[in-house]
């Protein structure tokens, strides 16, 4: 309830987009409305590729509807203030401390100019932190990353040439992230190594000019499972 003689929120048309979700509901059932999240009651989907007019056409209509939303409630518009908590979240502050928060999702395909639309149970969940871990696996780690991990586990171990050379390299760890060729003392960089795999298959060393120095060596690297982890 709002507080210093603020009104009884005011129930909204039920087609009103920017409505306040029920909280009787929300607390009890999913309850997004605790913590200082604030009262989700409005998500505006857009493309990916929109442009700098399509945000801010976006970015007005979000802040039409959490101000909808908080005069619904009973605040005057002269008591609330707009505030961006994220590049993509827009909020309605209250003077007794109610929030109305409207978020602006991108995915491929979606309309230019989002229009306001009412949160759905999944974006409520989300809201609150609810989406499990299954639901969004972590990213993996980069390339590079990977290909660290696994140069650092076979320093010593002997890698063949194109041509059937044998080699064994050295890890040098940071600053230089390089391994040393025993047999010459040849520097390969680990993104190097790396941007080889991203390109594999190749035939041979020629086919990584301009991807890496020491192509020879190079080579006889991703060409072994080891290192692609294979």
């Amino acid at each position: 309830m709002p507080s210093q003689g603020y009104p009884e929120p005011i129930q909204a048309d039920a087609d009103t987009t920017a409505a306040p979700i029920d909280a009787a509901r929300c607390n009890g059932r999913i309850g997004y409305m605790s913590g200082d999240t604030g009262d989700l009651v409005a998500v505006l989907e857009m493309s990916d590729d929109a442009n700098e007019d399509h945000w801010a056409q976006t970015s007005w209509h979000a802040e039409v509807a959490v101000v909808e939303a908080a005069r619904n409630a009973g605040y005057p518009r002269e008591h609330i203030t707009i505030s961006w908590t994220s590049s993509q979240t827009i909020v309605a502050n209250t003077p007794d401390g109610r929030r109305f928060a409207a978020v602006i999702s991108t995915r491929p395909g979606g309309p230019r100019v989002g229009a306001s639309g009412k949160p759905s149970e999944r974006d409520l969940d989300a809201w609150i932190g609810r989406v499990t871990q299954e639901a969004q696996p972590p990213a993996p780690p980069p390339l590079w990353e990977t290909v660290g991990d696994r140069l650092r586990q076979l320093e010593g171990e002997i890698f063949r040439t194109k041509r059937g050379i044998k080699f064994t390299y050295k890890w040098l760890p940071a600053p230089y992230f390089v391994l040393r060729v025993s047999r010459n003392g040849r520097l390969i960089d680990r993104y190097a190594v790396s941007r080889a795999l991203a390109r594999w298959p190749v035939a041979g060393p020629g086919e990584l000019d301009g991807v890496a120095d020491e192509n020879t060596y190079v080579f006889g690297l991703v060409r072994d499972r080891r290192i692609r982890g294979e």
